[in-house]
C-alpha cells in the first residue's frame, strides 16, 4: 500500500534535504507571502514545517501578538518559541481547529498525500472568513533538462537517477503533477483560488537544487541500486552534483494561492 512520502528525513541526509529545500525555495514562498500581506496579529498553520525555516520567518513577522503553529509527523529540527508551537501532527488523519487561522501554508506536502482532495477540504474549514491557503508543491512529471555536462556520456546517469526518483514517488502514492490542479481543487474545496506562481531557474552543482537531490540520492541509496545504478554510476552521480560545470533546470514549483470567502486575513475576532 502507498505509505505517501518517499524519504526518511531522521539521518544527517534528511536533515541536509530540509536545508537545501530551504535555501532552494525560501525566497520564493517569503516573496508571496509578503505580497499577501501576512504580517503583525496573524496566526498561522505552517504543514509539513521541516526544518522549520518558514515557520520562525512567519513567527517573525506577526510579532508577539499573532501565533505560528509548526506540524510536521517528525518535528525534530522544530524549535518552540513564545509565539511558535510545535505539533507532532499528521495531516492526512490528524484534526485541525475549526475557524483558527488566517493563513495555512504547506510546500511540498500535497504531492505526496494520496487524500489530498479530503485534506484540502477539511483545512478550509481551519480558515477564519477571508483567510488564505498557500500550497507549493514541484512538477516532476518529465525529466529534468540537462543544461550544461562536461562530459556528455555523463549525462545519461543523471537521467537514470531522475526516471528512478520519480518511480520511487510514483510507488510511494504521490501524484507528481498534482500541483497542475491546485487550483480547481481549491475551487471545489469552496476557496476562491486567487493565482498561481511558478518559480524555477538553472542550478549548477554544489547549489541548493543539486544538493537537494545528493541529499535525496543518499536516503533512498539502497533502491537505487537495487533499481540498477552501480557503484560506478553512483560515484558519476554525486560528483556531477557537485560539479558547477553540470548544470540543470529543475524543481519547477507552482505555488497556488486561495482565499476563504468572507473578510480579511489578520482582522478575524480573536
Amino acid at each position: 500500500m502507498p505509505t505517501g512520502y518517499s524519504f526518511d528525513n531522521a539521518g544527517p541526509a534528511g536533515a541536509r534535504q530540509l536545508d537545501q529545500l530551504g535555501e532552494a525555495f525560501d525566497g520564493h514562498t517569503t516573496s508571496i507571502l509578503t505580497e499577501y500581506g501576512v504580517g503583525r496579529g496573524w496566526r498561522c498553520l505552517d504543514i509539513g514545517a521541516g526544518a522549520g525555516s518558514i515557520a520562525g520567518w512567519l513567527a517573525d513577522r506577526v510579532g508577539p501578538e499573532g501565533h505560528v503553529t509548526a506540524t510536521d509527523v517528525d518535528p525534530r529540527y522544530l524549535t518552540e518559541r513564545d509565539n511558535l508551537t510545535v505539533l507532532r501532527h499528521d495531516v492526512r488523519r490528524d484534526p485541525v481547529p475549526a475557524g483558527e487561522y488566517d493563513l495555512i501554508h504547506a510546500r511540498m506536502v500535497f504531492v505526496h498525500l494520496p487524500n489530498r482532495n479530503e485534506v484540502l477540504g477539511r483545512l478550509v474549514s481551519a480558515l477564519r472568513p477571508g483567510g488564505l491557503i498557500v500550497l507549493s508543491d514541484c512538477d516532476c512529471r518529465e525529466r529534468d533538462p540537462v543544461l550544461a555536462v562536461p562530459d556528455p556520456a555523463d549525462a545519461k546517469t543523471f537521467e537514470l537517477f531522475n526516471d528512478i526518483i520519480r518511480s520511487v514517488g510514483r510507488r510511494n502514492g504521490a501524484d507528481l503533477g498534482w500541483t497542475r490542479y491546485a487550483y480547481a481543487a481549491m475551487r471545489t474545496a469552496g476557496l476562491a483560488p486567487e493565482r498561481t506562481v511558478v518559480f524555477g531557474r538553472s542550478w549548477p552543482g554544489g547549489s541548493a537544487g543539486c544538493g537537494l537531490y545528493q541529499a535525496l540520492a543518499y536516503q533512498i541509496e539502497p533502491t537505487l541500486r537495487a533499481d540498477g545504478m552501480t557503484d560506478e554510476q553512483l560515484g558519476t552521480l554525486h560528483r556531477l552534483l557537485d560539479d558547477p560545470g553540470f548544470v540543470i533546470s529543475a524543481w519547477l514549483m507552482h505555488t497556488t494561492v486561495g482565499r476563504r470567502p468572507g473578510g480579511d486575513p489578520g482582522r478575524g475576532e480573536r
